[in-house]
């Protein structure tokens, strides 16, 4: 059997993945297997929280990559997604310290660089 596959994006970088998932499974499974498979195929140390978040959340109170995390839930995935194209469907993967240190270390780089580079656009005009 052929299982839809998703792409994954890390929080606030480039970096992107697939993974197939049995959709007739629990969103609590879905949660389980993509944080098991982050953890393995990305070596990412057992003492930080890793956090999927559906893509396209984007409100005025928070970034897309901000959103809240998908909660477990023993609701069938397919049924949970149900309004919406599987094959259109994506996610974030946001890797934190338990005192969320990560997202905001990665929050201030961002702010910085983007000061920087609007500081050095508008010295170059």
């Amino acid at each position: 059997m052929t299982f839809p596959e998703f792409i994954f994006k890390f929080a606030y970088t480039d970096v992107t993945i697939r993974y197939c998932f049995d959709t007739t499974k629990t969103i609590s499974e879905f949660i389980n297997y993509i944080i098991n498979n982050v953890y393995i195929d990305f070596d990412i140390r057992n003492d930080l929280i890793v956090e999927i978040i559906e893509a396209g959340k984007n409100t005025n109170q928070y970034e897309s990559e901000m959103a809240p995390a998908l909660l477990p839930s023993s609701i069938v995935f397919k049924n949970y997604y149900s309004n919406q194209n599987l094959h259109e469907l994506s996610f974030y993967i946001r890797v934190k310290t338990r005192n969320n240190n990560v997202i905001r270390q990665v929050q201030q780089m961002r702010r910085e660089n983007g000061l920087r580079n609007l500081h050095n656009q508008l010295t170059n005009i």
